[in-house]
């Protein structure tokens, strides 16, 4: 079996086991789940659930390898990015644009996060709103608190580059226990609150983005 044929098994495998936990999280109401196609997948979409009255729940999957000896106390984490293209870093994009975990023009329902099964068998399937919510006011403190990562991209193949293949991605690695208490912190509102009265502590960087 060639390298070619091993990859694509290896996504076979994590695509059934990807679907296994969708179908068990969806319980009852699931009527079909089935890979997106390509053009979904080019939207952040990479599978899509029918429920029994026809609605369908758009899904992202986020698999995650060889982290778990980072984790504390085997505490895994969730990957969110900070910057699809970072405005600083080795590849500098003017204006940069925003991570998939701020993206407001995102058609995904929920977020499915997964690492191989000698790293954690825990499965967690994300309501996508609520999490880019969560992570628009809490990024810059869980930027300081812990490990972010900036990965460079590089897919110039010639001598001289336009820029345009050329960029940085940053995201930040948060505890998943910490990204649920900040989802169910940020879901109860207080009646009254007026908008000029947003608390100080909301992201500002990627205002206007």
């Amino acid at each position: 079996m060639v390298f070619g044929d091993c990859l694509e098994r290896s996504k076979g495998l994590r695509a059934v086991a990807d679907m296994d936990v969708l179908r068990e999280f969806f319980g009852e109401s699931c009527s079909s789940v089935r890979q997106a196609g390509v053009a979904d997948d080019l939207r952040g979409i990479d599978y899509v659930v029918t429920l029994r009255k026809e609605t369908t729940v758009h899904v992202d999957a986020k698999l995650r390898e060889n982290c778990a000896i980072y984790w504390r106390a085997g505490i895994p984490e969730l990957t969110l990015e900070v910057w699809s293209k970072d405005p600083d870093g080795p590849f500098p994009t003017p204006g940069g644009r925003t991570g998939w975990t701020l993206d407001e023009g995102k058609l995904t329902d929920y977020v499915l996060f997964t690492w191989p099964p000698a790293e954690s068998r825990l499965r967690y399937v994300v309501p996508y709103q609520m999490l880019r919510i969560a992570f628009r006011k809490n990024a810059n403190a869980w930027m300081q608190r812990f490990k972010t990562n900036r990965h460079q991209h590089n897919r110039c193949s010639g001598i001289l580059c336009c820029g345009e293949c050329r960029w940085t991605s940053t995201c930040v690695f948060v505890p998943a226990p910490v990204v649920w208490h900040a989802i169910r912190e940020d879901s109860v509102l207080r009646v009254g609150l007026a908008c000029s009265e947003t608390p100080a502590n909301q992201l500002s960087l990627f205002n206007g983005q």
